[in-house]
């Protein structure tokens, strides 16, 4: 005799097998919608208001830095002692000013604090997967939520 596994399986469901794969299909997609919403938290929170202000000192040096060639920016900011940022920051923003020229927003300034906004959603994307696996879904949201409305995080990123 074997036994009962924890997991009931679902009643079947009456139709056609595609309608029931959209029934499905949808609600998988519902079940994800905490998650989904603590994303969209953190992309209203990011990216609302970019150009409020207008570039910043530390911000018109990023784009020197971007501007120059990659191999040059990563030897030279890799050996000064006073520098915060990593080369690969000023490496990515290169490659994104690079794709801004193609579509003709590589001088915007919203477009400029973009790549920031867009990796603090990242951040918050991939806290929420580590948290998952960790401590499992509440932790997961609760720790989204918090960094995604984090003042410091948010003013960061902008």
């Amino acid at each position: 005799m074997t036994a009962p596994s924890r997991e009931t399986p679902a009643p079947p469901m009456p139709g056609h097998p595609a309608r029931q794969l959209a029934i499905q299909t949808s609600r998988r997609y519902a079940s994800r919608l905490p998650e989904w919403a603590v994303i969209a938290c953190a992309a209203v929170s990011r990216f609302w208001r970019l150009d409020y202000h207008s570039i910043w000192f530390d911000e018109a040096v990023s784009l020197s830095w971007a501007a120059a060639d990659p191999a040059y920016t990563w030897r030279v900011t890799s050996q000064l002692v006073e520098e915060k940022h990593p080369p690969v920051y000023y490496v990515a923003l290169h490659v994104w000013q690079q794709l801004g020229g193609l579509t003709g927003l590589a001088h915007s300034d919203v477009y400029l604090r973009a790549l920031g906004s867009f990796l603090g959603v990242i951040t918050v994307v991939a806290l929420m997967a580590t948290a998952h696996r960790l401590s499992g879904r509440a932790t997961s949201l609760v720790a989204g939520l918090l960094v995604a409305v984090s003042p410091v995080l948010v003013w960061y990123s902008q």
